[in-house]
């Protein structure tokens, strides 16, 4: 009943909070974080409503970075920084649209051609402070970085991103290993305890440029910067495969990973390469990976 309370007190006061907010009101009736998330979730699913709609999410933690600007319920307008920070991707309750480059010759919305989210923020860094987004055979982009398992908030631009450039690809970046696989599927076809805000969240049509396993094989990769599966990797690998809505090429990948018992991260494409600067050799495979999908939307 106290989450109802406070839930109650800020619809009163028209006031957003965010779970860790409540959790730190009562920090010993809660015990820890994940009670509040289960009761909130829990009042949300119950009432067929997302958790914007209660007045609560989480605390905002994606990046993005391109040309593109969000326009804000207070009027502010945030630019998308090409630097390597990035911005912060604002609550869902404040995000009230999404500005494209405007050009007089053309739709202003086809002038973005891709959109990339990036499982890890340090590769984010990378790529955001490089000269990918400025690549004039790419063209225009959005990097997106959820940092991790994303939050509602990330998702929820990646979806409004989707719809706005229904024409364009959304891809994704992430390790090749069970959790990487679990994020896409998060992105794709919704997290298990969010199902009731499935429409308003997911990406059905992300496609995967890797870490894929063929990667593996083709580049100069020391076997020894693979990491060998864990207990946990394993039974988290089993867990997703049961999903009936994983992508079938999502499923070849981690029942390949499962049969090689072994793992690889992002940074391993880096300090495969052959050009010293690690971070040089993942922009080239970006750019490759980026170009050949593009390729397929001409």
């Amino acid at each position: 009943m106290k989450v109802v309370e406070y839930i109650l007190d800020g619809f009163r006061r028209g006031v957003f909070a965010s779970k860790r907010d409540y959790y730190y009101r009562a920090v010993e009736l809660f015990g820890k974080q994940k009670t509040v998330d289960e009761i909130v979730d829990d009042i949300a699913a119950t009432l067929c409503i997302q958790r914007s709609e209660l007045g609560v999410g989480s605390s905002p933690k994606g990046l993005f970075s391109g040309h593109i600007s969000l326009l804000l319920s207070n009027s502010t307008v945030v630019q998308g920084s090409l630097s390597r920070t990035g911005t912060l991707i604002p609550p869902i309750d404040q995000l009230l649209g999404i500005h494209y480059p405007v050009s007089v010759a053309e739709d202003c919305t086809r002038r973005i051609r891709w959109v990339l989210v990036v499982e890890k923020e340090a590769i984010f860094s990378t790529l955001s402070s490089s000269a990918l987004l400025l690549d004039s055979a790419l063209g225009p982009g959005v990097l997106i970085t959820g940092k991790g398992y994303p939050d509602m908030a990330t998702r929820h631009l990646l979806k409004k991103l989707s719809v706005d450039l229904s024409h364009i690809p959304i891809m994704a970046l992430v390790d090749a290993d069970p959790h990487g696989t679990e994020i896409l599927a998060t992105y794709a076809c919704g997290s298990k305890s969010l199902q009731h805000e499935k429409e308003g969240l997911v990406v059905e049509r992300m496609e995967c440029i890797g870490v894929k396993h063929d990667d593996l094989h083709g580049m100069n990769i020391d076997r020894r910067s693979l990491i060998v599966l864990s207990a946990r990797d394993r039974k988290k690998a089993v867990s997703l495969l049961k999903r009936d809505d994983l992508k079938d090429d999502w499923r070849r990948e981690l029942q390949h990973t499962l049969h090689r018992g072994y793992k690889a991260e992002i940074e391993i494409i880096g300090s495969s390469s052959s050009i010293v600067n690690d971070d040089q050799g993942i922009l080239n495979y970006v750019v490759d990976r980026v170009g050949r999908t593009l390729l397929q939307y001409v």
